[in-house]
């Protein structure tokens, strides 16, 4: 274990070949204002693990390893699978205190990064085939979903601010190939999924492969997103489509008017149309 300035610690996961394209507006990496440890997986005894609330499953190879910020330590459970190989980096800053995080890793060279901030977090994410990238912006919050990214260098990013209800599910690829006969190609290779900031997935939706939702969009309850949805806009139904134009959300079930201009506000609202739209 050593201890990294928050200089440092910033440019260990910033300059990682997956995210050295940078992010859209709205997408933070964890900011380490503390400084963080860095910890190899690979020969850190379970007892400095537990002590930072980690459990390993299965055996982390060389080049996996944590970077951990300020704050609560979250808990963090890490099962590697037969096939993972080792370079991957999981980096969480100051997470709320009782979130909880289940990483299921196949192949190696993936990034696993929470932004941390004011939410509270219960998520489960698979990386699976090989440098796979999943993302949970800053001041996001989920509650008992899932995600799973599939690699080589494709990403699932989550902006700053989002919130996912119970049993939201993520995907990026179909698990499954789906193979041309005449030609010998795959037809159904995975895609980026990003969800954008200030997004609320209510209970059960569903997001999959190749789609962005937009700024301040809203995913009904058991909904499944098959295309993009627009910024500031309501999406429902399976497959998902448009149901509402020009709305957003607050954490507040009764927002009064100072609430409602300090959204429009974030959101860029100019009382038409929505103010920038979403950069990813």
């Amino acid at each position: 274990m050593r201890r990294l300035g928050p200089a440092e610690a910033a440019a260990a996961l910033a300059t990682h070949p997956l995210l050295r394209g940078g992010l859209p507006e709205g997408y933070s990496l964890p900011r380490f204002a503390e400084g963080a440890v860095e910890i190899a997986l690979d020969t850190a005894p379970p007892d400095l693990l537990a002590r930072h609330g980690v459990i390993l499953e299965g055996r982390a190879a060389a080049g996996d390893r944590l970077l951990l910020g300020g704050g609560p330590a979250a808990s963090l459970r890490i099962v590697f699978g037969a096939a993972a190989r080792g370079d991957s980096l999981f980096a969480l800053d100051d997470a709320a205190p009782g979130s909880q995080f289940k990483l299921k890793i196949t192949g190696g060279g993936h990034v696993f990064a929470v932004a941390g901030g004011t939410g509270r977090h219960n998520f489960q994410v698979s990386l699976r085939s090989g440098e796979a990238l999943f993302l949970l912006g800053r001041d996001s919050s989920t509650n008992g979903g899932n995600a799973m990214v599939e690699g080589p260098g494709r990403r699932m990013l989550v902006g700053d601010d989002a919130m996912f209800a119970v049993g939201v599910q993520l995907r990026n690829a179909d698990s499954h190939g789906i193979v041309d006969l005449a030609t010998g190609e795959q037809v159904n290779l995975p895609e980026d999924v990003l969800v954008g900031p200030h997004v609320w997935l209510a209970a059960g939706a569903s997001v999959m492969k190749g789609v962005t939702v937009g700024r301040g969009a809203i995913v009904a309850a058991q909904a499944m997103v098959t295309r993009d949805v627009p910024p500031c806009s309501l999406a429902a139904g399976i497959p998902a489509r448009v149901m509402r134009e020009g709305v957003s959300w607050t954490r507040q079930s009764r927002p009064d008017a100072k609430r409602v201009a300090a959204l429009r506000d974030t959101l860029g609202w100019s009382g038409t149309a929505p103010g920038h739209g979403e950069g990813g």
